[in-house]
């Protein structure tokens, strides 16, 4: 009996069936070797390709009336621009605006300090970098805004 023999090897019985639990380890294979899909979590990655430019809209913030105002090759631009505001948004949330990031042999010379009235200087790296991404962020919104012609009211 494979439960007698078990219990003379010091082994415990599986809980699920006759085998024993070593035995159904080392007999099933991992899920690298079978190649199939992972367990499925309520924590895995969910999908963030959104290709519905109305949700994109939203995500963006554009009101929907400019929406209605763009040209399909705007609408088409929206993941990518929704990918690099993101990007933008997360530098400008680090203390340095990812400046610590850049290796020191491709970052710009340092002009000549200029403080201000509190003695706080305005033109370090940091602050640079981060006037740079605010200009890129709103650069991105601007090329969102239609294209057509405005109508003149005067």
């Amino acid at each position: 009996d494979a439960a007698a023999a078990a219990a003379r090897e010091g082994r415990r019985r599986s809980r699920w069936g006759g085998k024993l639990a070593e035995d159904s380890a080392a007999s099933a294979p991992s899920e690298a070797e079978e190649g199939g899909k992972k367990k499925k979590t309520r924590w895995g990655t969910r999908n963030t390709d959104v290709a519905d430019p109305v949700v994109l809209a939203v995500q963006l913030g554009i009101p929907l009336a400019t929406l209605q105002h763009m040209s399909a090759e705007q609408q088409q631009t929206l993941p990518g621009i929704k990918k690099q505001m993101d990007e933008i948004d997360v530098l400008l949330r680090l203390p340095d605006c990812g400046v610590s990031e850049i290796p020191e042999a491709e970052r710009s010379p340092s002009p000549e300090p200029v403080y201000d009235q509190a003695g706080a200087r305005v033109n370090s790296r940091e602050v640079r970098r981060r006037e740079a991404l605010e200009a890129k962020r709103l650069e991105l919104i601007e090329s969102l805004k239609p294209r057509a012609a405005q109508k003149c009211w005067r």
